[in-house]
């Protein structure tokens, strides 16, 4: 079973959370505070699996996935609003020549 890192964003008091899922690039789920975000998540991750499936990539939408958080940032001016300057663990290692044609796609 496939196994999703989500990586948080949120603003002051967990108010206002965007969750992204690194692993499906565009991915991305938000909510009024952290919990209702995190269960949105499941609904924007088959959302994303069904538009790569249309689009040719072997996905299955209805395969059972499990999510857990990886990262959660809490500080910095724009959180939980797409932040331009926020940057995560995995933002930090180079991409292989794979994902790099991956994301080209």
């Amino acid at each position: 079973m496939k196994t999703f890192a989500l990586y948080l964003e949120s603003g002051p008091k967990n108010k206002k959370t965007m969750v992204h899922v690194l692993d499906l690039l565009g991915c991305v789920a938000t909510g009024p505070t952290t919990e209702e975000a995190l269960a949105a998540t499941p609904v924007a991750i088959r959302a994303r699996l069904r538009f790569l499936k249309r689009h040719g990539e072997p996905v299955d939408p209805r395969a059972e996935f499990r999510t857990k958080i990886a990262e959660h940032v809490t500080q910095g001016q724009w959180l939980g609003n797409g932040d331009p300057a926020l940057v995560f663990q995995p933002d930090l290692k180079p991409l292989t020549p794979k994902d790099t044609q991956t994301y080209i796609r």
